[in-house]
């Protein structure tokens, strides 16, 4: 039994590079999306990550039935113990 191998020869390097893919830049591009003025009008990079954090809290809490949500001061605390009819906390 014979064995036969057969070698792959490296592709050529051509003389012209290969052409670079087209894009098509008339396409219209979605505008990039414009942040909340209270994060335009910070000044450093820390206040406007202040800002976004505060304004998606504020979001996600808006969409939390107010039933649902948990009291975060004091004052929120008593409005509810005072709702239920209840004295406690004074």
């Amino acid at each position: 039994m014979r064995a036969t191998i057969i070698a792959r020869q490296a592709p050529r390097a051509s003389a012209e590079p290969e052409p670079e893919p087209q894009h098509d830049r008339s396409a219209p591009q979605p505008a990039p999306a414009r942040p909340h003025p209270a994060i335009r009008a910070a000044a450093t990079p820390e206040q406007r990550l202040d800002a976004l954090l505060l304004r998606m809290v504020r979001e996600q809490d808006a969409r939390i039935p107010a039933e649902r949500r948990v009291p975060r001061t004091r004052a929120e605390m008593q409005a509810r113990l005072d709702a239920a009819g209840t004295g406690a906390g004074r």
